[in-house]
């Protein structure tokens, strides 16, 4: 018999719930068509990896299966292999570079294998890493049949062997040391090849026609390590008036190699005589001398001669007294010492009235500690042409001890010139005398700070560009430290970059006076040392103060040949030393900025730098901090001095207060 509604009832029929597809957000697993959610989304259980799956299930052969379907009966073990057997073999690797090795770890067994933890032995090199041994991925699930891979890597930062092992901890007690398993890695760099080349040019200076000079060239192999450097090419490029003997000729098909420079092996030293033998008309004459290496590194060495004439040389001053001249630019009483601490200048010009090229080195000698000569490398001179050179005086201790405030007796030192211009004899050897007066100032303590740094080659046809810098921060934040330098084109659009504008990073602190007068200057080749004088505090300034000493890592490279740098950049040897080393008047065809960038990007080594500061107060040294700058970028406190009734004091640095 049917049942029926009456009129005021109804029949509910409640439609099933519509199921989410794979992919969408769920937070159970009746909300999914598939019955599975998984990390709040709908999962089909299908997997790459055990992330995919659930915490109680493991991802084999591309689905999710409960982790307790592999759990080990009593009859069952799990069974740890690896491949590759025996030790893993990296090669050789060079420094910037990485070179990785895939390590497999399967289970061969018939039930669930369980990484415990994997790592790298502490004792091995540094140089190696694993990507997946970090704690956080273990324990880690190896189901029957199926396996992990590790990825060791290794990225070389210094030469040699080098070795070192993996370590697998598991629960198969079977493997080795009771479930640990050792792998054995190595891997090599032998170095880096760098060619360095001696003189970077050769200037013959004057031949005359039917005449002939011959000069030598050195190469070396400077690199790192036990490396080879391999010679694929080496010859004088189309010259009929320079000349290399034939049997110092090298080309593809009978190359040279050059072990690493030993000064004690003749054998690793490359000699190749060039010789200029001037013909027919006389004439300015240039070539190249090229070498080429076997991975394509070339290095083209200039070669300058000329039949038309001998340089000629002239000076154009043979003394100088640095006294205060009363002039607008020399501000005080004259002819007065100057007070210690100041910076003070003459300059002079060198210039060649012959008709080749003029060469010319200048050196200090006598009491010639406060003064400096800028540029300290002149780049050869070419006829008719003429370099200004400056010559500082730096005061670090009045001149004459026994009459502080009105010395009597100045420092003497002598500026020697020497020059390849040898008619008449006396030209190869010119001299400026150097006379320079200064006093003491009344209960005015003198602060002398001398940074110095470590760098391993400092001839200038050398490879070690490494370079600090030191600054001096007064106690209320005025800096005094390396001027900044701007370059441009002169004339514009001409392609030729020169100096134009040069800040002087004491000159707020000096306006302020407050703080005492800071001066900074740089000596020698490789601004080495950098020196800041700061004096006129009296015995009440900058009382209870703090001035901060600080260097500045500003290079790290140790490894790269002036000459191949130089022909990176697509000018001469000389050219680039000039103006490493100060010349700044010379125009040259790249912006000098691009010079820093060219250094870092060829960079063969990286190697960290040893500053040292020498503190002296009224010209006597009180202390020699040290600190350790390890790469580019790279900024430390070396020192704080404290202001103390007239004095500078740091009792820690010995630096002490009466």
């Amino acid at each position: 018999m049917a049942t029926g509604c009456t009129d005021t009832e109804y029949i509910s029929v409640e439609r099933p719930p519509v199921l989410r597809p794979v992919g969408e957000a769920c937070t159970v697993d009746v909300e999914c068509a598939t019955g599975r959610c998984v990390a709040g989304v709908c999962d089909d259980g299908g997997c790459n990896n055990d992330d995919d799956c659930r915490n109680d299930e493991l991802c084999v052969f591309g689905a999710c299966e409960p982790a307790d379907e592999f759990a080990c009966q009593p009859d069952q073990a799990p069974q740890l292999s690896r491949a590759p057997a025996g030790t893993v073999e990296f090669g050789q690797v060079n420094i910037g570079g990485t070179a990785e090795q895939i390590i497999t770890i399967e289970n061969t067994g018939d039930c669930l294998l369980t990484l415990s933890d994997a790592g790298l032995l502490g004792t091995g090199s540094p140089d190696f890493a694993c990507d997946l041994c970090d704690p956080t991925n273990f324990p880690m699930r190896i189901p029957p049949f199926r396996s992990v891979d590790l990825t060791v890597s290794f990225s070389p930062t210094r030469a040699g062997d080098a070795t070192s092992q993996l370590l697998v901890t598991s629960d198969d007690l079977t493997a080795e040391d009771e479930g640990r398993i050792t792998i054995d890695l190595h891997a090599a760099y032998d170095g880096a090849a760098t060619i360095v080349v001696e003189p970077l040019e050769v200037n013959f200076d004057y031949v005359a026609v039917g005449n002939s000079r011959t000069v030598d060239v050195e190469i070396t192999n400077r690199g790192t390590g036990n490396a080879a450097l391999t010679i694929t090419d080496l010859f004088v490029e189309s010259s009929t008036q320079f000349s290399i003997p034939p049997e110092s000729r090298v080309n593809q098909t009978n190359p040279l190699v050059l072990g690493h420079y030993n000064p004690d092996v003749p054998e690793s030293i490359l000699t190749v005589p060039v010789t200029f033998a001037p013909q027919g008309t006389p004439a300015n004459h240039t070539a190249n001398l090229v070498i080429i290496t076997s991975d394509f590194t070339q290095v083209s060495v200039p070669l300058n001669g000329s039949s038309l004439g001998p340089p000629q040389i002239s000076v154009s001053a043979t003394e100088f007294q640095f006294r205060c001249q009363g002039s607008p630019l020399d501000p005080c009483p004259s002819p007065e010492a100057y007070p210690v601490g100041i910076v003070a200048y003459r300059q002079f010009t060198i210039t060649n009235s012959g008709q080749s090229n003029l060469n010319v080195n200048l050196t200090l000698g006598g009491e010639a500690s406060d003064f400096t000569v800028s540029p300290t490398f002149v780049p050869p001179i070419s006829p008719g042409g003429a370099m200004p050179i400056t010559v500082f005086f730096n005061p670090s201790a009045p001149s004459d001890m026994a009459n502080r405030f009105d010395p009597v007796d100045p420092f003497d030192a002598i500026l020697n010139i020497t020059s390849n211009d040898t008619d008449p004899a006396t030209d190869v050897l010119k001299t400026i005398v150097l006379k320079g007066f200064s006093k003491g100032g009344q209960n005015d303590q003198v602060l002398k700070l001398e940074m110095t740094f470590e760098n391993a080659d400092n001839s200038w046809a050398g490879n070690d560009y490494r370079d600090v810098d030191l600054e001096l921060v007064s106690p209320t934040g005025f800096s005094c430290a390396k001027p900044i330098r701007t370059w441009g084109e002169s004339p514009p659009g001409s392609g030729n970059y020169v100096v134009i504008a040069e800040e002087d990073m004491c000159d707020d602190w000096n306006a302020f006076g407050a703080e005492g007068q800071a001066n900074w200057i740089a000596l020698g080749q490789y601004e080495e040392p950098e020196r800041i004088i700061l004096f006129g505090l009296g015995p009440t300034g900058a009382e209870g103060g703090v001035f901060r000493a600080n260097v500045y890592y500003l290079e790290d490279c140790a490894n790269i040949p002036t000459g191949l740098l130089a022909n990176i950049l697509g000018i001469g040897g000389s050219i680039l030393l000039g103006i490493l080393g100060g010349a700044v008047g010379i125009p040259i065809t790249v912006p000098p900025d691009s010079i820093s960038d060219m250094i870092a990007n060829n960079c063969f080594d990286h190697e960290s730098s040893l500053a040292t500061l020498h503190i002296s107060r009224d010209g006597v040294e009180d202390a020699a901090p040290q600190i350790r700058l390890n790469h580019k970028g790279d900024v430390r406190e070396i020192a704080i001095l404290t202001r103390e009734d007239g004095q500078f004091c740091n009792e820690g640095l010995g630096v002490m207060c009466e």
